[in-house]
């Protein structure tokens, strides 16, 4: 069974919601990318910042994570791919608008990709399987994709909520 979501019938507000999720995932993408420049130019208490905030999002493993020049990500490759996979969903969504309601009825196409990526995270967990610095990536990249692409399409396609006039005052 699959669902139809409505048209956005206010364009501003389609255009707040890209932006803002835009903006939100372009912060998160340049808070870790950046943070090797931030350690190296002595920024300490930002780069302590950085590193806590996604401590609460990460198990911030430095032997699963990534280093650019010689200084260690503040997230593990996976949620890397994960946050830099979302910003590219986020920034495809515009190309996407015009079949949201066939996306958005078709959530397997969020599930596959959230699913195998659960996968792997737990085999590994369990001892099961080992996971790589690719299967991260080639699970967290997709799966990022489809959150921030399924995201948007679907907090566009929202109705707009508002008051609801009290049926005592209708048409007075």
């Amino acid at each position: 069974m699959t669902s139809t979501f409505p048209a956005p019938r206010h364009p501003s507000r389609r255009r707040w919601a890209w932006l803002l999720l835009l903006a939100g995932s372009g912060v998160c993408c340049a808070a870790i990318l950046l943070f090797p420049w931030l350690v190296l130019q002595g920024e300490a208490a930002v780069a302590l910042s950085v590193r806590f905030v996604f401590s609460h999002l990460c198990h911030q493993d430095p032997q699963r994570s990534l280093s650019l020049a010689g200084v260690v990500l503040p997230v593990c490759n996976r949620c890397l791919a994960l946050y830099l996979g979302g910003f590219l969903g986020v920034l495809l969504a515009p190309l996407a608008r015009g079949h949201a309601a066939w996306l958005l009825g078709r959530r397997v196409l969020l599930l596959g990709p959230l699913l195998l990526t659960g996968l792997d995270a737990g085999l590994d967990l369990a001892g099961a399987w080992n996971s790589t610095l690719w299967s991260r990536v080639a699970t967290g990249g997709p799966a990022g994709l489809g959150v921030g692409l399924f995201l948007t399409l679907y907090l566009e396609s929202r109705p707009r909520s508002g008051p609801v006039p009290h049926r005592g005052n209708m048409g007075q």
